[in-house]
């Protein structure tokens, strides 16, 4: 998870911690939970998610319906952050969560080892679920959004479609909470990022169906950044797939800067930032 530092507009009060804590404590291991465990530990140290669980945010809104609530994801990662940072023991074992790991996804089960980035995905998608103040996608322009998941890790990726035969665009906008980017062939996270916002050749094929020019044209489309989140998550897709099937994982060394500029990527008219790398997942 790469921290978010606003760049053309004021800063965000709440990406930063609201008071001094310790790191938060260790994850024991429940039967091949590291990739839980893996997860947890930086939706914890994520300051404006921590800062809106050590408020007690969710919990207050459900009053006292949250001590009847048989589930609540949102709440149960609540409960775990309060007691990261509050507990005098060394280590702490996320039982709440674990517990209900069939809950996130009917392939998930106790005792078997999964993927983290399909966990994360799993277990952000029943924390949104759970947010009473859930609401639509953000407007493309006015980037508002209703509810705290959106709020910390949503963005917007713009997709426009040029015609080659009226030179007229088609563009589409679509939410995110987290990018996968392709590292086969990159050594970099800004030559991956760079990867997604090439501009690519419809043709052949791929030729771009067209109801104004009422055939299928050569065309050019290209996506962008339109929005991006107070807190961006990057998925690395470390396993790359033979043709004659199978997989295997990708060793090479990925670096990142220490200050990422998304203005490249970003639309014309986009809202974007500078970001400062605090974490990966």
């Amino acid at each position: 998870m790469l921290t978010l530092q606003p760049f053309r507009i004021r800063p965000w009060v709440d990406l930063e911690w609201q008071k001094t804590l310790q790191v938060g404590k260790g994850l024991n291991n429940l039967n091949n939970t590291c990739f839980c465990n893996a997860v947890l530990q930086c939706l914890t140290h994520t300051a404006p998610l921590a800062t809106f669980c050590l408020d007690r945010g969710h919990s207050r809104r459900l009053g006292s319906a949250a001590a009847t609530v048989a589930y609540d994801a949102l709440l149960a990662v609540e409960r775990h952050v309060i007691e990261a940072f509050g507990s005098s023991q060394n280590s702490i074992s996320p039982i709440e969560i674990v517990t209900n790991l069939t809950k996130k996804g009917p392939h998930f089960a106790a005792g078997v080892q999964k993927d983290a980035h399909e966990f994360l995905r799993c277990l952000t998608a029943n924390m949104h679920l759970a947010d009473p103040s859930m609401g639509g996608s953000p407007h493309p322009q006015t980037h508002q959004h209703t509810n705290i998941l959106d709020g910390i890790f949503g963005g917007l990726l713009r997709s426009q479609v040029r015609c080659g035969l009226c030179l007229t665009d088609s563009v589409r906008y679509d939410t995110f909470l987290d990018l996968s980017l392709e590292v086969h062939r990159s050594v970099s996270v800004d030559e991956a990022l760079r990867s997604i916002a090439e501009i690519d050749v419809l043709e052949g094929d791929n030729k771009c169906d067209r109801t104004v020019c009422k055939t299928k044209t050569c065309a050019t489309k290209r996506l962008t950044l339109h929005s991006t989140p107070r807190v961006l998550q990057l998925h690395l897709k470390r396993f790359g797939v033979f043709e004659e099937g199978g997989s295997t994982k990708i060793g090479h060394h990925v670096t990142f800067p220490e200050l990422l500029n998304v203005q490249p990527f970003t639309s014309p008219d986009g809202q974007y930032w500078e970001i400062p790398l605090d974490f990966a997942l």
